[in-house]
């Protein structure tokens, strides 16, 4: 599998709002609908995928990690930052998205779309 990598803006706006918005874009050949709220912390992401494939993408971004009390805190683009996934099952095969997302400033939320595997 090879990490895609993308780099896209897909929010930056209100952090009160950020949750209602609706993201939609393209990987690949498949158009993908999905808001804040369907994402889930990147150290998740490791419970689901091989060791292998997380540090594949760790590698690609270089953001770094932190570890604090035990858990990895995967750093996104910009301070403030987190990683966070999305896994979608498509007619096309399986995705799955990482995404930079937080508070960049106060009120100021921020959403990269940094790439996807396809499995």
């Amino acid at each position: 599998m090879k990490f895609e990598k993308l780099n896209e803006k897909i929010y930056d706006g209100d952090s009160l709002e950020a949750n209602d918005i609706e993201m939609v874009f393209t990987a690949d050949v498949t158009s993908v609908k999905l808001s804040f709220p369907d994402l889930f912390d990147f150290s998740k992401l490791e419970k689901i995928i091989s060791h292998d494939e997380s540090l594949n993408i760790q590698s690609e971004l270089n953001f770094g990690v932190i570890e604090f009390d035990g858990e990895k805190i995967f750093k996104g683009r910009k301070k403030g930052l987190r990683l966070y996934g999305h896994i979608s099952i498509e007619e096309s095969g399986k995705y799955i998205f990482i995404f930079s997302c937080g508070e960049f400033q106060p009120a100021r939320f921020q959403i990269f779309l940094e790439g996807y595997l396809k499995v």
